[in-house]
């Protein structure tokens, strides 16, 4: 689905996120940004450590990678140490998953020290084609209102960012089979 940008009907697009979860549907939200000067291609998959929607990034990742116009694409699992000291720790959690998933990626951590994390992430990803972000799950006994407005925030602190997908993972599917056959 196209990323809404007209904020005004946010509570109705809240409940089709809903609906879709609910009906255990993934869901990929996409919204356009702008194109990196770089030839190169680069996908950038963030994963703050919640399994819920990584093994979807990631499969979406690796289809786009495989299409002709995306052949040589580069795809880093990203993440984000909360300071210096933690980068090693990380890293290695990173690192078994994508070995775990026979995932063809490289691998990249990013030190938030202080900083607001999508501050991080629009500085880190400033050159990827796109951006794979995970997208919370609606609660459930989140309203619709509560939800619209963690929607809206999304899209306020990812402003500028290269073109992104917000990915929620609804469906049990073992994702990491697919890379595994």
């Amino acid at each position: 689905i196209g990323e809404r940008t007209n904020v005004t009907g946010s509570k109705a697009f809240a409940r089709l996120i809903r609906l879709a979860h609910r009906t255990r549907r993934n869901l990929v939200l996409v919204r356009e940004g702008p194109a990196p000067a770089d030839a190169a291609r680069r996908l950038d998959v963030w994963w703050k450590g919640d399994p819920s929607n990584v093994g979807l990034m990631t499969v979406l990742a690796y289809l786009l990678s495989r299409d002709p116009d995306w052949r040589r694409a580069e795809i880093t699992l990203r993440s984000m140490a909360p300071a210096e000291g933690e980068i090693s720790k990380m890293r290695a959690r990173v690192e078994s998953f994508v070995k775990a998933q026979w995932l063809e990626a490289g691998v990249a951590i990013a030190v938030q020290d202080g900083r607001e994390p999508f501050d991080v992430i629009r500085e880190v990803s400033a050159g990827a084609n796109l951006v794979l972000l995970g997208l919370r799950a609606p609660g459930e006994a989140e309203s619709d209102e509560a939800y619209s407005l963690y929607y809206r925030d999304l899209l306020a602190r990812t402003a500028g960012l290269p073109a992104t997908a917000f990915v929620l993972a609804a469906e049990p599917v073992d994702f990491a089979r697919i890379f595994k056959q």
